[in-house]
């Protein structure tokens, strides 16, 4: 019998405590910090002496169970300040006791998990823990104390309740899926790259990614082009944004402009170092972007016209659907009312956000992956230069609008790596075929071939490495290179060559038709 849970926040901050309860059943120096609900689940925030393992939060869900099995009652207690602040720093409770100060109450309310775990708080919670559904801790990650990093770093602990055992299940075989698809993994067991960082998701890439972000790169470069092909001017790599944006005003005023020159566009790309792409994980910034800077005036955004190149370009890629979200400090601005009308034309959903940056509008477009999990893979900020100014029709001095289009070519890549599992699809795989001697004795051959089919634009990487003939066949399946060559005795006899398109064995296939033929698997 598949029994259902109730989930609400009164259930979720009930897990929280009894997750709380259980930290210090194993861990009994542990302080405690806070221990909100989230949309999610929970978390709670621990000063521990050791790190956190995936080891130790198993342990901590075995304990949570426990706890649940006892059936043990929610019960609140009341105390006086000074009461409050005793009983917190006797235990060694130092955060939760300078809560206390900061509340006005003059009676501190307190919850209990039977007799093993007290706590500040004012609920509500369940009446007891028989009541919570399956319990999971999803992560734990470094915070501080009141997210100020002049205060002790803390671990905060996430974890998620369930309505059913069998949604519990799901989630977990979801996560575990999840984890195969993750695309630094991918590097590593298909030998795209190397991951130098995998907490802040930094990798090298290796010749076939290499080739792959150089396709995607041409591809995007060539609807951001679209935009307008006025004044382009490619700026060097910049590591930095404020670096960026000086050189970019500096040229702005090498002289004085007009209406008649806008808009003013200059391309810009963004990297650590050269080679090396990356994602924050935490912050989710993308620190690999290329794009561009347009300075215009009020009354040519060019808006519609770069939400349509991004939408054609999503289109090409065969990506989801993108969804949007608009920042701004204020929502009535005209600005904001038009670009949200042309993301609802366009049919994108958004958010509006409201915020205290009032530095003008912010609009991130991003795609959602096969679990739910949202890509931030471009970001326009739309905002008034007072710095600059250009003169306009009628002669006055005028500041200008500078959009800041940002696009991460490194993102879609990462994307569809975890889409596709690294087998990409023959559209845009990195290589189009792949050539194999069948021994060494025809190397000669094979790279004679590869030079002519690569003249001829198919994209070719031979195998001539002195591997067995079947290892490179199965390495060329795990990248799913869409074409095999064949090169041995019988069709160098023959002026042929063996061919195979994904797993179809197509047999004998002459040289003078061979660009033909694979053409016309190509375009299929």
């Amino acid at each position: 019998m598949n029994v259902i849970f109730k989930v609400n926040d009164e259930v979720k901050h009930s897990a929280a405590h009894v997750m709380a309860a259980a930290v210090l059943k194993l861990f009994p120096d542990a302080k405690v910090g806070i221990g909100p609900v989230t949309k999610d689940g929970f978390y709670y925030d621990f000063d521990l002496s050791k790190k956190l393992t995936p080891l130790d939060l198993n342990k901590i869900e075995g304990e949570i169970n426990q706890i649940i099995l006892q059936k043990l009652p929610f019960r609140q207690k009341v105390m006086n300040r000074e009461e409050a602040i005793n009983f917190l720093l006797m235990r060694g409770q130092i955060y939760k006791a300078e809560l206390v100060n900061s509340i006005e109450d003059t009676e501190i309310s307190f919850f209990s998990v039977g007799d093993i775990f007290t706590d500040l708080c004012r609920g509500p919670h369940v009446d007891n823990t028989s009541l919570l559904g399956p319990i999971i801790l999803t992560k734990v990650e470094d915070t501080y104390w009141n997210e100020d990093v002049r205060r002790p770093r803390l671990q905060r602990i996430y974890g998620m309740v369930f309505n059913t055992l069998e949604d519990y299940e799901k989630y977990k075989k979801l996560k575990a899926e999840e984890k195969v698809r993750d695309y630094l993994n991918i590097i590593e067991k298909n030998g795209y790259g190397k991951v130098l960082d995998k907490k802040e998701s930094i990798y090298i890439l290796g010749e076939d990614l290499s080739i792959l972000y150089s396709k995607l790169d041409k591809i995007t470069d060539t609807f951001l082009g679209a935009v307008t092909d006025k004044n382009i001017l490619l700026q060097p790599f910049y590591t930095k944004w404020e670096e960026m944006q000086k050189d970019l005003f500096s040229n702005f005023k090498l002289k004085e402009r007009s209406y008649k020159e806008m808009p003013l566009t200059w391309q810009f790309r963004t990297f650590l170092e050269e080679s090396i792409l990356g994602k924050n994980r935490e912050s989710g910034q993308n620190l690999d972007m290329q794009g561009f800077v347009l300075f215009t005036t009020p009354a040519n955004l060019l808006m519609e016209n770069l939400i349509n190149n991004v939408l054609a370009l999503i289109s090409k890629l065969e990506l989801p659907a993108i969804e949007a979200e608009i920042e701004s400090d204020d929502l009535s601005d005209i600005t904001f009312t038009q670009v949200s009308g042309i993301l609802q034309k366009k049919l994108i959903s958004h958010n509006k956000v409201v915020t205290k940056d009032s530095s003008g509008i912010l609009i991130k477009l991003s795609l959602k992956d096969y679990f739910g999990n949202p890509w931030n893979i471009c970001q326009i900020g739309i905002s008034t230069s007072t710095e600059l100014t250009y003169t306009s029709k009628s002669k006055n001095k005028e500041f200008p609008v500078v959009i800041t289009f940002g696009i991460s070519i490194g993102g879609i890549l990462r994307f569809l790596l975890e889409k596709y599992y690294g087998k990409f699809p023959k559209e845009i795989s990195p290589y189009q075929a792949i050539i194999i001697p069948i021994n060494r004795k025809f190397i000669e051959n094979t790279i004679q071939i590869s030079e002519f089919l690569n003249n001829n634009g198919i994209s070719v990487k031979t195998d001539l490495r002195a591997s067995s003939l079947k290892k490179k066949i199965r390495d060329a399946e795990i990248k799913s290179i869409p074409i095999m060559i064949f090169v041995g005795e019988k069709e160098v006899a023959s002026e042929s060559v063996s061919l195979r398109y994904e797993s179809t064995n197509i047999g004998l296939v002459a040289l003078d038709h061979l660009i033909d033929n694979i053409t016309g698997f190509l375009n299929k």
